[in-house]
């Protein structure tokens, strides 16, 4: 897995491409379900799914991305 696309992978399958799939998803949602979310990003390409917590941690990390255990739930959380 990478974070860019090189030459001889498919650009929709890293992480970054993933990662922007969610960040999308959920700043026209704002709060999603684990499942919803995964379901909900990983349906345009099958071989998607391993990128979906690599994805979340990228989102995570940079604070765009929240996780509320109680819930089970991501939240956009920026601006």
């Amino acid at each position: 897995m990478s974070l860019v696309p090189s030459k001889h992978q498919h650009p929709d399958l890293t992480t970054l491409a993933m990662a922007g799939r969610i960040l999308v998803t959920l700043r026209r949602k704002r709060s999603l379900g684990f499942e919803a979310l995964r379901t909900k990003v990983c349906s345009t390409h099958s071989a998607s799914g391993p990128l979906f917590v690599p994805a979340l941690l990228f989102l995570y990390a940079l604070a765009l991305a929240d996780y509320h255990p109680k819930t089970d739930s991501f939240v956009y959380t920026g601006k």
